[in-house]
Formats: C-alpha cells, structure tokens, sequence
C-alpha cells in the first residue's frame, strides 16, 4: 500500500490526502472482504496469542505493574521510537530525509534525490503502519472485525501534529490519547448510555487538529517535487 501511494503521489501530480482516502476505503473493503472469504470469516477470526513478554515478580507489583505487562508490541513500539530519532537526527541519511521535507528543490540541489527520498519513506511508513495493525490484531484484540480499527490511523496522524513532528513529542501524544480511549472505557455512562464517553479521543483528535493546525511540520510535506 505504502508503494502504492509512493507511485500515486510521488511520480504523479494528485494530491495525497484525496489519495490517502481513497486507498483507505479500499483497505476497509477489502479486508471485510478477505475476512468473509477465509475459513470461519464472519464470525470473528482469532488469533493465537503471542509469548507473553511480562516479568513475572515486577508485573505484580502496584502502579508500575502495568508497565512490565506490556505486549511485545508495545516493547517494539518503544523501541522504534529511539531507533527513528537516532536515525533521523543522528545519521546523514536523516539528515537528507529531513532536508528533502523542509525544501525538495535545495535537497535536489546538493545532490539528493526526493523522489527516492520519498519513495523509501512512504514504504518504510506503509511498514509501520502494517505493524501497528499487527499489534492491535495479534498484541491487544488477538482477533480481527470490520473496521477494527475505528479511525485510530486519524488519531495517529493528529498524534503528529500534536507531537510537532518529533519522535519524542509523538509518544507524548500518543500515550495522551491512548490515556483518553482508557479512561473512556473506564468512566460511567453519561446521559444513558456510554457512546458519549467513547467519542472522548475523537474530540479530543479534532480540538488537536484545529488548534496545531498551524504546527511547524516540514515544509514541502505533501508538495510535488517536479525537476525543472
């Protein structure tokens, strides 16, 4: 998929965000449809569960026993987020993807290529995001429903803006709103019934994105880069 948009959005001029939703809606139509055609689809595909990664002495203890419970997806997580600021603010490779963001003309200039600057990136992104979904599918939910998960790629692009682009401003966003699907599970139904709690982290995602609107991100983000 990541591929997909790369050749949509880098040699083509359309505009990413009519393309991004467009390859969403496929994505939700086919996996509902993939899920009906597999053995014992429709009722609900389970999973086995993953090897439990919990420290058995320190995952029993108050308060911080949650945290040395976590799935190995959660570990992964937390390990990606020191990997990709090394990488992009440690290495030259970084340097020149974060370069080409800013202005794809002056990267094009010292010699970088965008296109393939891009191309590696929105592979690379097409990775992750697989990953997450792995995680919720075989690290939380171990099963798989329509739709499963419920806007929460629009949280994780809000998570950006709110993280002003930086690894580490991305996992305070994160556990922000991972905070807020919590409690929303958690607090008492509001006005007989509990729909109104669960939209709790989708307002929350567009008072985000209105207020950070306007957030520093790279400049040439979402822009076609054209050789002159």
């Amino acid at each position: 998929m990541g591929a997909i948009l790369a050749l949509l959005t880098v040699w083509l001029p359309v505009n990413q965000i009519v393309v991004g939703i467009g390859l969403n809606i496929v994505a939700l139509g086919l996996t509902s449809f993939l899920f009906r055609i597999l053995p014992g689809g429709g009722i609900g595909l389970r999973t086995p569960a993953l090897p439990s990664t919990a420290i058995p002495v320190l995952s029993d203890l108050p308060l911080v026993g949650a945290f040395f419970a976590l799935p190995l997806f959660a570990w992964v997580g937390l390990a990606l987020i020191v990997v990709t600021w090394l990488f992009l603010y440690k290495t030259n490779l970084g340097l020149a993807l974060r370069c080409t963001g800013e202005s794809a003309r002056s990267a094009y200039a010292l010699g970088i290529n965008p296109r393939k600057m891009r191309l590696g990136v929105l592979i690379a992104s097409g990775i992750l995001c697989a990953l997450g979904g792995s995680a919720l599918t075989l690290g939380w939910v171990r099963g798989f429903a329509d739709n499963i998960t419920l806007g929460r790629g629009f949280i994780a692009l809000a998570a950006v803006y709110f993280g002003r682009w930086h690894p580490a401003g991305l996992l305070g966003a994160a556990v922000l709103f991972g905070a807020a699907e919590a409690l929303a599970f958690r607090l008492p139904p509001v006005g007989g019934g509990p729909f109104y709690m669960l939209m709790v982290p989708y307002v929350l995602t567009v008072l985000v994105v209105i207020a950070f609107r306007k957030a520093g991100g790279p400049a040439d983000a979402g822009k076609f880069f054209e050789r002159g």
